[in-house]
């Protein structure tokens, strides 16, 4: 794996991975434009679900709303659900992860940042490593 300023690039495309996903995540970024986009994809009766938060973005950063983030986790507890990866999106192009973006391990350590180049949305995925806690 190589090197990102915070996280490593992931060599390999998780095999639950399907052009529907793909899709969805795509469709879920361009709405979202000019702003950042922000959400999971995660495990569901059905298979694999993508779930986008109502939040506050701009073009270089996205803060999903905390009710709503809570709530959703209470959801995916209630249904034995299991969070695969995150996903948000660069619209200005930087592909790289933010120092902000560490705390996505929280979530997962699979990321999907999605960046524009040219006409189309380029995938780049990331491994998270939660950060130590000291007591």
């Amino acid at each position: 794996m190589n090197s990102s300023s915070n996280g490593a690039i992931a060599t390999a495309t998780p095999a639950w991975w399907t052009r529907d996903v793909w899709e969805t995540v795509k469709k879920a970024a361009e709405v979202a434009l000019p702003n950042e986009v922000c959400g999971l994809i995660y495990t569901e009766v059905y298979g694999v679900a993508v779930h986008c938060f109502e939040a506050e973005a701009t073009a270089t950063s996205c803060f999903a709303v905390e009710q709503e983030v809570i709530d959703f986790a209470f959801s995916l507890r209630d249904a034995n659900a299991s969070v695969l990866a995150t996903f948000h999106s660069h619209p200005l192009g930087w592909p790289q992860l933010s120092a902000r973006d560490a705390g996505l391990a929280d979530w997962a350590q699979l990321h999907l940042l999605l960046v524009p180049h040219k006409e189309l949305w380029e995938p780049h995925w990331f491994t998270i490593q939660r950060a130590q806690q000291t007591l």
